[in-house]
């Protein structure tokens, strides 16, 4: 059975910290990590303004998430006062498939397709996704192809709805909450 780790807990509670230290304790194992980090962006009185995407094994970053702009782009989508910027998600969502082995990389070095990684992380899962948005169409494909271990990062708000697509695409779960500050 495949296993997924969701590291669940409130804002701001050190969920993204707490992927990181898992991805460094990874990689002291000689384990391949692939996928996504959702880094917050501050303005200088320190408002969060956005995210980016950062592609975990390149450290790539990735414009992601942007406070409300006019006008919206096609593929941009309105969440709050904040924009999913469309060509960000898309972007983001072919590291995630590359990661995982289901599509070949835009620039391939040769025609083989890469060895997927044997731990692919997505950084975050959300509101979003669980309304089929955002992430949500590349997410049920890495849960219905990819054969890695998956480390999931969600909101409390969200956990039962995430463990229930999880559980009923067959993947075992293990719930990870940061340690209280």
């Amino acid at each position: 059975m495949r296993r997924c780790s969701i590291i669940t807990g409130p804002i701001h509670s050190g969920k993204t910290t707490l992927l990181k230290r898992m991805i460094a304790d990874f990689r002291a194992g000689e384990v391949s990590v692939g996928g996504i980090l959702a880094e917050a962006l501050y303005d200088e009185r320190g408002k969060k303004t956005g995210f980016d995407a950062e592609d975990i094994a390149t450290g790539r970053r990735i414009p992601l998430v942007r406070e409300f702009q006019q006008p919206l782009l096609p593929g941009d989508q309105r969440v709050g006062r904040f924009t999913v910027l469309g060509r960000g998600l898309n972007s983001a969502s072919e590291v995630l498939l590359e990661a995982a082995g289901l599509i070949a990389p835009a620039q391939p070095e040769d025609l083989s397709m890469p060895a997927p990684a044997a731990v692919l992380c997505l950084d975050e899962v959300g509101p979003l996704e669980m309304e089929g948005k955002g992430y949500y169409p590349v997410l049920r494909r890495i849960l219905d192809s990819y054969a890695g271990e998956l480390v999931l990062v969600g909101r409390t708000e969200i956990y039962d709805d995430l463990a229930g697509l999880l559980y009923s695409a067959g993947w075992l779960i293990r719930k990870n909450s940061p340690p209280e500050r």
